[in-house]
């Protein structure tokens, strides 16, 4: 496991002891060098018993912001993921030759493989990964299933390539699944001076990749839609991954085979697929809070469920459709998610960023980021100094004219 550890101004060195405490119990103990601003990997190697998730937090020693101390989070420890892999023989069975290969070396991964025509609800109610593989289309009723296993938590990856309809991806796949559009098909097969390298990439795979892990010769530009993160950048600017759903749902806009791209003979190859493959499993940025923030997350259940927060708060809450919706977490820690008399969610909040930064700003560099929702009128309006006093006073000289006209007429009346 790595953790960052952040100095925010400061002169000189100063060494900081870093603890790492699983379920309340201290596992690891290190230490770090800080000089100046700034920001020092530190890696601990963690014992974990069974599977299932675990909550933990990493610990500094205290200064003058306590409440940053600490840095909550939860693990997801797999014993195995169950995965469907469809699509033509090659392309197939590369992914699962790689998830799961023959021989001594064990992976978490159990790969099952079907025709695309063949998938069905069925089929997929003891699947977690649902991976296609240059799937030229699907019949109405499979990508109803596939839409409907997305809805109920499962993970999907799409890997285009030579057969792909992209039309029919940009009309009936992408709207629901991982809001987008793809484009024309760019470059030119297994050219090397013409190649794409990696430009940049989500902090996700930031431990994985370089500008040199792999080359696309051809792929679908992928333009992202609301709700969809770029994960891929390549060195003309095109996406090539992208994600939803906070990893739940993936795509891949090159090819697999090597007249596409290099990336299945790179040793990048492996632990990218499985990292991607994880977090098409188990999705956990979505359940990562701030303080104050309120959470929506994904569940198919019915019936009240229980949020409980590490100072003592409870709250009840009701799900709407396929999601629920918490109040603000106020408390840094980890919330508990229960229904049915058991924990079905673990939830780490912490303290943002940005309130952990206690340098100074400079004169001149203060800003402030207006919402969408406000106009920006009326909150330049709101930040003036003073109060505009124009209009009251126009106001004010209206009333008393009319008041004036008033009076005259009653007079006029008078004399009358």
């Amino acid at each position: 496991m790595r953790a960052y550890v952040c100095r925010y101004g400061g002169e000189g060195e100063r060494e900081v002891s870093v603890d790492i405490y699983l379920e309340g119990r201290r596992i690891a103990h290190s230490s770090v060098e800080l000089k100046g601003s700034g920001e020092v990997p530190v890696e601990f190697s963690l014992p974990l018993e069974g599977a299932g998730e675990i909550s933990g937090f990493v610990r500094v020693e205290e200064d003058e912001l306590p409440e940053d101390d600490r840095w909550y989070f939860v693990l997801s420890v797999v014993d195995s993921v169950e995965v469907l892999a469809s699509g033509p023989p090659p392309e197939a069975q590369v992914l699962k030759l790689a998830l799961s290969p023959p021989g001594p070396v064990g992976t978490p991964f159990r790969v099952l493989k079907a025709e695309p025509e063949g998938i069905n609800s069925q089929l997929l109610k003891d699947v977690e990964v649902v991976l296609l593989a240059d799937v030229e289309g699907l019949p109405p009723s499979t990508l109803y299933a596939l839409k409907d296993f997305v809805r109920g938590g499962g993970g999907l990856g799409i890997f285009l390539g030579g057969r792909a309809d992209v039309r029919w991806y940009n009309e009936e796949v992408l709207p629901e699944l991982i809001p987008g559009r793809l484009g024309p098909l760019k470059g030119s097969p297994r050219v090397e001076e013409g190649y794409f390298a990696p430009k940049s990439w989500s902090p996700a795979l930031k431990d994985l990749l370089g500008r040199d892990s792999f080359k696309v010769f051809l792929f679908y530009p992928f333009l992202p839609g609301k709700g969809t993160k770029p994960l891929i950048e390549l060195s003309d600017g095109s996406v090539v991954s992208a994600e939803s759903g906070d990893g739940k749902v993936f795509i891949w806009s090159g090819g697999l085979p090597p007249d596409w791209g290099d990336i299945t003979l790179r040793g990048v190859f492996l632990p990218l697929l499985y990292r991607l493959v994880l977090r098409a499993a188990f999705p956990g940025e979505g359940r990562k809070g701030w303080t104050g923030g309120r959470l929506s997350l994904e569940f198919r259940r019915e019936g009240p469920l229980k949020l409980e927060g590490p100072e003592g708060e409870s709250f009840t809450l009701w799900p709407e459709g396929s999601s629920v919706t918490t109040p603000p977490l106020d408390s840094p820690g980890i919330w508990r998610l229960s229904g049915g008399g058991r924990v079905i969610a673990l939830i780490p909040v912490n303290v943002p960023p940005r309130e952990r930064d206690l340098r100074k700003t400079r004169e001149g560099g203060t800003f402030r980021t207006i919402p969408q929702e406000e106009r920006v009128a009326d909150v330049v309006r709101k930040l003036r100094y003073g109060r505009e006093l124009g209009w009251p006073f126009a106001l004010l000289a209206f009333s008393l004219l009319l008041a004036e006209l008033a009076l005259g007429r009653a007079r006029t009346s008078e004399g009358a």
